[in-house]
């Protein structure tokens, strides 16, 4: 790498920290850029949608063990029957 490149890069690296320092100072205390009232309203809205997720992922997991139930169900009644067609409704 020649001088002037490295010389180049060494002041945007110091004018882009620069900048950023800059922007932090202007920035609310501990908030972003837009503050307190955007922040908190930022985190209800994501809490709620982590509480929206996890209420379907419950959903989702209650019904398919339903589905299984049910499946298991069937299963069992229509081996039961099969027994019973084959052995005689006195053993089943």
């Amino acid at each position: 790498m020649n001088r002037r490149r490295f010389l180049g890069v060494l002041a945007a690296c110091v004018f882009g920290t620069g900048l950023l320092a800059a922007t932090a100072e202007a920035a609310p205390y501990g908030y972003g850029r837009r503050g307190y009232e955007y922040d908190r309203r930022r985190r209800a809205e994501l809490e709620r949608r982590r509480e929206l997720e996890r209420r379907r992922e419950w959903e989702r997991r209650r019904r398919l063990e339903e589905e299984r139930r049910r499946r298991l169900e069937w299963e069992r009644r229509r081996r039961r029957e099969a027994a019973r067609r084959y052995y005689g409704r006195r053993y089943y």
